[in-house]
């Protein structure tokens, strides 16, 4: 669902310690009826960012994405009510089958530049039961779709085959399936005895292939 986004007054103060790690409400303003947008501004460093938090028109908090870096002072927080039609939430009308984790929601479409909204998903019993609006954008003109991605993710290696005459570990490379999964391989009396996933990668509907490269 979508309507008019609004709100005025919120103020917040930020925490900081070399990056951004907090933020402290000083008034949460009133009359939001979609979460605002967050900016960060000054303070000598950059990078920090979050979505803000809305119950009963007032901005409760703000839950970072990533503190930034370099910050040495606090940079000034400001919240900018979303203008014209937002989305306020979706209904699941085919919560599916066999999730083990939450799917990514994916948005498209609404008369603006994707993505329209960023949202989490529920699952409980292999099934998406909710979403969770974060940041929507304003100015939609329709309701975008909404699309949900398998979350895949590389969780391991097995070696089946360790070779032979290596004298470092070899580089680990991962080909189909997805995309960004990376790894480091262990090497033992000249063969490759382990692989350590450093990241999972995502969007893996089949299991990758391996190859093991001398760096």
């Amino acid at each position: 669902s979508f309507s008019g986004g609004g709100g005025s007054g919120a103020a917040a103060t930020a925490i900081v310690a070399g990056a951004v790690t907090g933020v402290t409400m000083t008034n949460g303003g009133s009359g939001y009826t979609s979460a605002p947008t967050v900016s960060f501004s000054g303070g000598g460093g950059d990078g920090a960012s979050g979505y803000a938090t809305v119950s009963g028109g007032a901005v409760t908090g703000v839950t970072l994405f990533g503190g930034g870096r370099g910050y040495t002072s606090a940079p000034a927080v400001t919240f900018t009510a979303q203008s014209g039609n937002v989305v306020t939430g979706v209904t699941v009308t085919n919560g599916g089958s066999g999730y083990t984790s939450a799917p990514r929601v994916q948005f498209s479409g609404g008369g603006v530049d994707s993505p329209a909204a960023l949202a989490t998903a529920t699952v409980s019993g292999g099934t998406v039961t909710g979403v969770t609006i974060l940041i929507s954008k304003g100015g939609l003109t329709s309701a975008p779709s909404v699309t949900f991605e398998a979350p895949g993710r590389v969780t391991g290696v097995t070696v089946t085959n360790g070779g032979s005459g290596y004298t470092s570990a070899p580089r680990v490379q991962f080909s189909g399936g997805g995309t960004g999964a990376t790894a480091t391989a262990t090497v033992s009396g000249g063969a490759v005895t382990g692989v350590t996933v450093t990241d999972g990668g995502r969007g893996y509907t089949s299991a990758p292939s391996v190859e093991f490269s001398r760096n």
